[in-house]
């Protein structure tokens, strides 16, 4: 007879079943948790940033600071998860955060906080991170915390894969990943802004329940006979040096992918979808890295990053003359593989899981300065987007040594070659301007480009380098003729040039030209560029020419350029949010128009729309809508609320222009969808030749469009043949303050 104390071979069968349907349980659990939690915390990211976006007049800047409040965000989130389990302990600490979990529901459905006055536009950065903070502060600080305190649940548990909870990280960013692809091209065309906000509180709601879940299954960890929670071995207290380059390689990706965001979104626009590429590269280098099978051998990357790192400084020396939107792929494959030797060197050095949630720590230090460094740092210090030379000599200097340290006498002569090498390149353009010797530059690009390549086995010579190329562009820039004002600040870098030979004056705002005005006293009242007479605009006062007592509302100042076609008796009001801007128009060192014209002219600061609804309704016969960031008009200027404003705002025979010009988005069929929702007439002109008299009087091709209540109110651009009713696409909905779809109008290469 078997004794009753005998474990039957059935009896362990099923036990063992139940244990390892428990193991599966609890790794399911844990897993779809730490998913869910970071598709969350980055769904919320392009969807907020969309909603703050047009308060501060959609500058590319908003973007960048709105990171910088993320990156915060998750420090603090990993410091509450590195701290309060240590103080409270798992078990008490679990129960907290499901119940800060909770607390969270009650701010549900997310908005952005309401708050007035000046220091929106006298201090964005600050002001903006202040409503983030209202808005959305707590429930992402706990979000962000949730990963990394999953993992520290994990390892507390009996399961297999507790010594090593990293495979749950790689969750993370696989959640992180889905979410930052979807938004663009699944969650933003499809669903306005309140139903993501709704869906994203469902989603949030699902979590609560599945770190509760996940809470029990930890708790319960040896209640079917599970051995007790595995204690982790004490681990020696991980060292300064360490620390520091921990930081040092997270910063690196960090600064490099904001800057690099800077650069794409001064280009085209300030619009999610380009915001999340930069940001899904730099999510998937972590998915990569932490991989437990690496796609791309580290020694492999390593090898091959210097030649990406001496491509991009090379182009930086070159500007604008040597950069170019086609160069952008470039820009996004160097950056990827620079995240991916610095996230490898991360992995490579990654501690146990007793130490988890420093390691994570660090991480999040070193994002957090990259983000400080492109949002705070750079703009006040820098008069151009000089953060990305610097970051490119960070991942210069962070890069592993491959081989053993020169002698001294043997760095001073690769030094020595470099800064030859460097003069001679600066020599092929000095004098030169924009069209520069080219062989002898390419040959000079050449020998630069080799020796920085002999040098980049040794990381502190390979830094020096590409200084070297660094310093020779600041020394270019600095030679640079015909500049006469440059500076930066939160909108943006803007460059007024003076061209002698054309005797024109231009205005830039990054590589954007944002108007101009003639040198020649004989011209000085004639607009050039996209406002010249020979052009659509021109077409436009020619049809409604001006009278006395007319009132005239521009959104957009730029030059002041809109003012030459103002007359006497008219009373014109522009509304620019950059007060940099107002006072560059304003300043007759620089441009004249605001002094030369006999009509009473005002300058309003603040975002155009919001600032333009808070005129009498009625109070202007024409409203210009002639705003730019980046370079085309903002998203929140062309929504059906917009309209509603602008035609509450114009007299009954009141007419809208905007300025529609671009390189990159086709917005044609956007304003079509506007007249056909409302009714209102509207005519477009597309003027992109470059005709004999458009050049001959300093015009740029431009495109603009001209509403009205009715088509008899358009005047004499009714019959001419060049004006057209403007047209709809199929696939190209009607935008809303609530939905708008870029994706739907970019023209793809």
């Amino acid at each position: 007879m078997d004794s009753p104390l005998a474990v039957r071979p059935t009896d362990r069968l099923e036990t063992d079943s139940r244990l390892r349907l428990w193991g599966a349980g609890m790794g399911l659990a844990f897993t779809l948790a730490v998913f869910l939690s970071a598709a969350l915390l980055f769904v919320v990211e392009p969807m907020f940033g969309k909603l703050v976006l047009p308060l501060l007049g959609g500058s590319p800047a908003v973007w960048i600071t709105c990171m910088l409040f993320f990156q915060g965000a998750l420090l603090l989130g990993y410091l509450y998860a590195h701290l309060a389990p240590r103080w409270l302990g798992v078990r008490r600490h679990a129960a907290l955060h499901i119940v800060l979990l909770l607390v969270c529901v009650l701010l549900l459905p997310l908005g952005v906080a309401e708050t007035h006055g000046a220091f929106r536009f006298e201090h964005p950065n600050l002001w903006l991170l202040w409503v983030l903070a209202l808005s959305l502060g707590a429930p992402f600080v706990l979000l962000s915390s949730t990963g990394p305190l999953l993992q520290v649940w994990f390892s507390n548990t009996s399961h297999p894969e507790a010594h090593n909870p990293y495979f749950l990280y790689a969750a993370s960013n696989a959640g992180s990943l889905l979410a930052l692809l979807s938004y663009p091209f699944l969650i933003e065309p499809g669903i306005p802004l309140k139903g993501q906000a709704a869906l994203w509180s469902l989603g949030y709601l699902v979590l609560v329940a599945l770190v509760a879940v996940a809470a029990v299954y930890r708790t319960r960890r040896a209640s079917i006979g599970e051995a007790a929670a595995v204690v982790h071995p004490s681990w020696p207290r991980i060292g300064a040096r360490t620390v520091l380059r921990w930081v040092m390689l997270a910063f690196v990706p960090s600064s490099f992918f904001l800057a690099l965001t800077t650069y794409v979104t001064t280009d085209v626009a300030a619009v999610p979808l380009l915001w999340v590429v930069p940001l899904v590269l730099y999510l998937l280098s972590f998915t990569m890295v932490f991989a437990r099978r690496p796609i791309i051998a580290h020694v492999v990357l390593v090898r091959w990053q210097p030649v990406g790192l001496i491509a991009l400084a090379v182009i930086d020396f070159w500007g604008p003359s040597g950069s170019s939107p086609w160069l952008l792929p470039l820009h996004l494959i160097v950056f990827l593989v620079t995240a991916l030797v610095c996230h490898g060197e991360l992995v490579a050095t990654k501690p146990p899981a007793a130490r988890l949630t420093e390691f994570y720590l660090c991480i999040a230090v070193g994002g957090l300065l990259g983000g400080v460094f492109n949002a705070l740092i750079a703009p006040a210090l820098f008069d151009s987007v000089l953060e990305y030379s610097l970051t490119l000599l960070a991942a210069c200097a962070v890069r592993p040594w491959l081989s053993s340290r020169s002698t001294p006498h043997r760095i001073g002569w690769d030094l020595g070659l470099i800064a030859f090498a460097c003069v001679l390149l600066v020599a092929t353009r000095v004098g030169i301007g924009d069209r520069p010797a080219l062989v002898p530059a390419v040959i000079a690009s050449a020998v630069v480009a080799m020796i920085c390549l002999r040098m980049s086995r040794n990381p502190t010579r390979f830094a020096l380098a590409i200084s070297a190329v660094v310093i020779a562009g600041l020394v270019l820039g600095a030679t640079r003729s015909g500049v006469l004002l440059k500076e930066r600040n939160f909108f943006g870098v803007r460059e007024v040039q003076e061209d002698a030979r054309n005797q024109m004056r231009i205005l830039m705002h990054g590589t954007t030209k944002h108007g101009g005005q003639s040198t020649d006293p004989a011209r000085r009242r004639e607009p050039p560029s996209y406002h010249n007479r020979q052009g659509p605009l021109g077409d436009v006062f020619h049809a409604l020419p001006s009278s006395a007592g007319r009132r005239v509302a521009v959104i957009g100042l730029g030059t002041g350029a809109m003012a030459a076609y103002a007359g006497a008796g008219e009373e014109w009001v522009f509304y620019e949010i950059d007060p940099d801007i107002a006072r560059v128009a304003r300043d007759a060192r620089y441009f004249t128009y605001l002094q030369d014209t006999p009509a009473r002219v005002e300058v309003i600061l603040g975002d155009g729309r919001l600032a333009l609804a808070q005129a009498r309704d009625r109070s202007y016969d024409l409203i210009f809508i002639d705003a730019f960031s980046s370079d085309a008009i903002p998203t929140h200027l062309l929504t059906l609320e917009a309209l509603s404003v602008y035609r509450s705002k114009l007299s009954e025979k009141g007419v809208l222009v905007l300025h529609l010009s671009n390189r990159y988005l086709d917005l044609e069929p956007v304003l079509g969808r506007l007249v056909e929702a409302t009714g209102v007439a509207g005519l477009i002109r597309v003027n992109t030749g470059r005709t004999r008299d458009l050049l001959e009087f300093g015009g740029d091709p431009s495109i603009w469009a001209a509403l009205a209540s009715r088509a008899s109110f358009l005047g004499s651009l009714r019959d001419d043949k060049r004006w057209r009713p403007l047209r709809v696409r199929e696939g190209v909905g009607l935008w809303t303050d609530d939905f708008s779809n870029i994706v739907s109008v970019f023209r793809w290469p």
